[in-house]
């Protein structure tokens, strides 16, 4: 709730901000939507497959192996019920780029 709280706050002040988050408590973001101007709720999704391959710093180790305090392993994630929009990260980089700039075209989102 702390992180919403600050970008409640530069929001009123007329501040845009871009925050990433696992956000996994509905309720805070039924609250996020409520009260900021502009907010736009971005889900990225990828393959658990790929999801393991790129994982450089090896939060999820092997798909075998149980693992302690990792969202989407042994940490339940709910995806939200209200997106504003769904980018899927199934390939590469320069790919993923172009589907970024899905969020500037977007007509809710005025970054400038």
């Amino acid at each position: 709730m702390l992180i919403s709280k600050l970008v409640f706050l530069l929001d009123k002040n007329k501040i845009n901000v871009v925050v990433s988050t696992i956000s996994i408590f509905h309720k805070l973001l039924k609250w996020n939507r409520k009260k900021m101007k502009n907010y736009f709720d971005i889900l990225i999704k990828v393959k658990k497959d790929l999801l393991y391959k790129r994982d450089k710093k090896k939060k999820y180790f092997e798909k075998k192996i149980k693992n302690k305090n990792v969202v989407g392993e042994d940490i339940n994630f709910n995806y939200p019920k209200k997106v504003d929009l769904v980018i899927y990260n199934n390939s590469t980089k320069k790919i993923f780029f172009k589907n970024i700039n899905k969020i500037f075209k977007s007509k809710k989102i005025n970054f400038f």
